[in-house]
């Protein structure tokens, strides 16, 4: 399943949808990487530069193009 899929077919007590809701909790493996070899995030976790392994994250771009996630914040990822 996706993210849309999931979504859509969420349902709650009088005809709320997962927006509806002041905060969310989505938790689990969602299937996404980082687009760097191996060595290269072993690299950066080890000189904790978060900010570039941030900007490969799979996930991250998928919420920054809004395929995934629209409107959900994710707080600060600072550790490894």
């Amino acid at each position: 399943a996706n993210y849309t899929e999931i979504t859509r077919k969420m349902s709650f007590p009088m005809g709320r949808t997962i927006l509806s809701h002041d905060c969310t909790f989505w938790c689990g493996d969602f299937n996404y990487r980082l687009d760097l070899p191996s060595d290269e995030v072993k690299s950066l976790v080890a000189s904790e530069n978060w900010s570039v392994l941030q900007e490969v994250d799979q996930l991250n771009i998928q919420r920054t193009q809004n395929n995934a996630f629209q409107g959900f914040n994710e707080g600060p990822t600072n550790f490894a």
